[in-house]
């Protein structure tokens, strides 16, 4: 997975699946933050759920009681939260 060395997200879902977040770039750059998924241990991985296309950073992912999940992250200075379907990202398999 690239990543622009830094804070990452991985929580455990149900039926073992991986759920993991971070600025989706192999360059130094911050930027695409990304929310993809396996089922697989980790060997592969969706294409996930692209969240932010610019800045964005220092990602914290949370599965909340209905079954979204929760993210919480740095974005041009200011936190975000967002919240969607866990489907979103185990779609378009790697």
């Amino acid at each position: 997975l690239p990543d622009p060395v830094c804070q990452a997200s991985l929580i455990s879902g149900p039926d073992a699946l991986l759920i993991f977040s971070n600025p989706a770039n192999a360059t130094a750059d911050r930027i695409a933050l990304t929310v993809r998924s396996s089922s697989d241990g980790g060997h592969t991985w969706t294409d996930g759920l692209l969240l932010e296309p610019g800045d964005a950073m220092y990602s914290s992912l949370t599965l909340l009681k209905d079954g979204r999940v929760a993210i919480l992250y740095e974005s041009n200075s200011t936190l975000t939260l967002a919240r969607f379907p866990l489907n979103l990202i185990k779609q378009n398999k790697n």
